[in-house]
């Protein structure tokens, strides 16, 4: 199994958090640039293999940042490799 990403409006993004079945681990990967938001359902895998959605961080302007773009939102769909 592979996963993809789709690109979903902010929401689309919110509305998939929000029914998730299961708990999700939230956490920042901060090295990229822009910082991604990553959401984590650790009952289906460990590290990226958990990742079943994404927020690319553009504009934060709860922290003081205001990027030149809007943030992105994903989620993570699993495929069947042939």
């Amino acid at each position: 199994m592979s996963h993809h990403k789709r690109q979903v409006s902010k929401e689309e993004f919110e509305e998939f958090v929000r029914s998730y079945p299961r708990r999700l681990d939230v956490d920042v990967y901060a090295i990229a640039d822009p910082p991604w938001r990553n959401y984590h359902d650790f009952t289906i895998g460990k590290g990226w293999d958990s990742l079943v959605a994404g927020e690319l961080l553009c504009h934060e302007p709860e922290r003081g940042e205001h990027g030149q773009r809007p943030n992105e939102y994903f989620v993570f769909v699993e495929t069947v490799k042939p």
